[in-house]
């Protein structure tokens, strides 16, 4: 090759060299742009989140998630806003179902997103989908309270599962053997798939002596010997459960009302 020869390829690859270089820096700094932008984006959707402002949080919360698609923590936020601000058709209600589904894909440990998709698919009327939901957290976290109790009412939604029903419920009522609402649920099951009234209020009379400063204890039992129509002694008993205290759970309420109304007494 001559001397010029090598001149002009000398001045090629310096020429080419240089054009790969300005491409590579002019990539980078739109990548730059791009990563503040998104950044920008992302802060500018919280601080309206933060305020409460959902509909101005969501085009900057969506920008972000467009190129952060496993941000479980921004999904979650997402879906919230999306939750928050009604469409047409319902058509919030299925795009934040499925933000709420894509935050639990990066995260299948996480109860956050399978607890929301719980409550939602309860609103929703979703029991199917709910109670898959709960198997999933079970999976992971088979004490989980939340999610033992919603699986026994989506059991009871879906229908003829009482029996399946009620093993959650003694999981429940083992964990969390104080709580009345889970003995309300034993004594229902039971009565749906043929226990004796009678036998029902054996139970509940054990587990009152067991928790004799419980009103909701009290309460199930009077509402039991409502249920074998034994009323004067329901009407005895409910008059001695108001003077127990209730301050531990408005969902003593839930139990004590009806019968309340069945008997006449103020609650």
């Amino acid at each position: 090759m001559s001397s010029k020869a090598r001149k002009r390829l000398l001045v090629v690859i310096v020429l080419l060299g240089a054009i790969v270089g300005s491409y590579f820096v002019a990539r980078q700094v739109r990548r730059t742009q791009h990563l503040k932008t998104v950044a920008d984006e992302k802060q500018a959707g919280l601080d309206y989140y933060g305020t409460g402002d959902y509909e101005n949080a969501l085009p900057h919360l969506r920008y972000y998630v467009r190129a952060n698609k496993d941000d479980a923590e921004i999904l979650l936020i997402l879906a919230e806003c999306r939750l928050n601000v009604p469409l047409e058709n319902f058509k919030h209600i299925r795009e934040g179902r499925n933000l709420l589904t894509r935050a639990a894909s990066p995260r299948p440990d996480d109860p956050e997103p399978l607890t929301r998709l719980i409550n939602l698919y309860e609103q929703l009327g979703y029991y199917t989908e709910r109670l898959e939901s709960c198997e999933k957290l079970l999976k992971f976290d088979p004490d989980n309270l939340f999610a033992i109790e919603a699986t026994v009412e989506s059991l009871r939604q879906i229908g003829n599962r009482d029996l399946e029903a009620l093993s959650f419920v003694a999981q429940w009522i083992a964990l969390d053997p104080a709580n009345p609402i889970a003995h309300q649920w034993h004594i229902w099951l039971e009565s749906l798939i043929g226990t004796s009234s009678l036998d029902l209020v054996k139970y509940a009379e054990e587990q009152r002596t067991n928790y004799p400063e419980s009103m909701g204890f009290a309460n199930l039992y009077a509402k039991s010997l409502a249920s074998d129509h034994q009323m004067e002694e329901a009407k005895t008993a409910i008059l001695a459960a108001k003077d127990l205290d209730a301050s531990n759970s408005d969902e003593i309420r839930i139990i004590l009302t009806p019968l309340s109304v069945r008997l006449r007494i103020s609650s």
